[in-house]
């Protein structure tokens, strides 16, 4: 079977869809750790130090640790995608593609994981 020109940009475009997914997911970790020293930055300045660095740290410590799991994430999510693009690239060459449901279930876990633990860093 003679693989056309279509499949094989529509499976570069899914690849460069990963890529940009990842880089995304990385970007909002950067974020999340830095928008949150932000905070607490500005929360030093209009309050007394002794009452706001017992409940900041704690919130803080949660921040950095959900934007260092997102940058992780993100991280992984570079290579799946590529490893991803290769698979379906042999696929299309022996004729035989597949549909493959695991790497995007995983990948929805992870983020949907990832986002609950947004929602209680938001909520405390």
């Amino acid at each position: 079977m003679k693989v056309s020109a279509t499949d094989l940009l529509a499976n570069e475009r899914t690849f460069l869809a990963w890529v940009r997914t990842a880089l995304g997911v990385v970007a909002l970790g950067f974020v999340i750790v830095k928008f949150s020293l932000f905070i607490s930055q500005l929360a030093l300045l209009n309050l007394e130090p002794n009452t706001i660095l017992a409940g900041m740290q704690s919130k803080q410590l949660l921040a950095d640790v959900i934007g260092i799991l997102m940058i992780c994430l993100g991280c992984a999510m570079l290579p799946l995608g590529y490893f991803r693009y290769r698979k379906t690239d042999r696929e299309l060459s022996r004729g035989n593609l597949r549909n493959d449901k695991m790497l995007p279930l995983l990948t929805v876990i992870a983020l949907v994981l990832v986002v609950v633990m947004l929602l209680v860093y938001m909520i405390l």
